[in-house]
């Protein structure tokens, strides 16, 4: 929780509008491709609350067979076909 109150409290104080950093390089030379890193922060939401967050090592997530991000295509396919 400390993690989301931290972004939250931050994304609330700095009152910067939207677009306005400064990039140390230019938004062309970022680059968007997968870039891997050594872990990332997985934070669940149970029983209507917030856990507290937790850095995983590994690189890889659990996703449910009947996840709707994974049929969202498949759903748009047969309403265009009805």
């Amino acid at each position: 929780r400390g993690l989301v109150t931290s972004a939250l409290q931050m994304s609330s104080t700095a009152k910067k509008a939207p677009g306005s950093a400064k990039l140390d390089t230019a938004w062309e030379d970022l680059g968007f491709e997968f870039r891997p890193t050594n872990s990332h922060i997985q934070i669940q939401h149970k029983n209507g609350e917030w856990q507290e967050p937790e850095l995983v090592k590994e690189p890889y997530i659990n996703l449910h067979i009947g996840a709707t991000a994974l049929h969202y295509g498949q759903a748009c396919f047969e309403g265009l076909k009805a």
